[in-house]
Parts: C-alpha cells; structure tokens; sequence
C-alpha cells in the first residue's frame, strides 16, 4: 500500500498505519492524537480491546504523517 492509498477515506487502526509507514506504532497514535486536535484526522469514538481504533486520513494528515515517519529515527 502507498502512503497515496492512506487517504482514501477508509478507517485504519494505528497497527495498519505503522505498517505500512515502517514506524512504531506509538510514533503513530501520538501523530494521531495530536492531529485529531487540529481537525487533520478523525478517530472513531468507541472502541475496546478486540476492535481497536480506527483512524480516517485527510490528503492533508498523509503528508503530515509521511513527515513524522521521515523524521522520527
């Protein structure tokens, strides 16, 4: 999967985006979670052990992301 695929509009769990970005998970769900605050990401509101939660990318949080991904070792 491209980082252009990120932005289609479907829900990905932190796991999936670490993934396919090749960085830790944490890495992702602090992006994530500051990114929800500015309006560049939405997460779904409930979730549990057995279905984590899901993230919905922007064309905007793509290269907001591929950026964390670069400059994080």
């Amino acid at each position: 999967m491209t980082l252009r695929a990120l932005g289609d509009g479907r829900p990905r769990t932190a796991e999936d985006l670490a993934r396919t970005l090749e960085a830790h998970p944490d890495v992702i769900r602090r992006a994530l979670k500051k990114y929800k605050r500015n309006g560049v990401c939405a997460a779904q509101d409930t979730y549990n052990r057995d279905h984590p939660r899901a993230f919905t990318i922007t064309p905007h949080g793509r290269h907001l992301l591929k950026h964390v991904v670069t400059v994080t070792p």
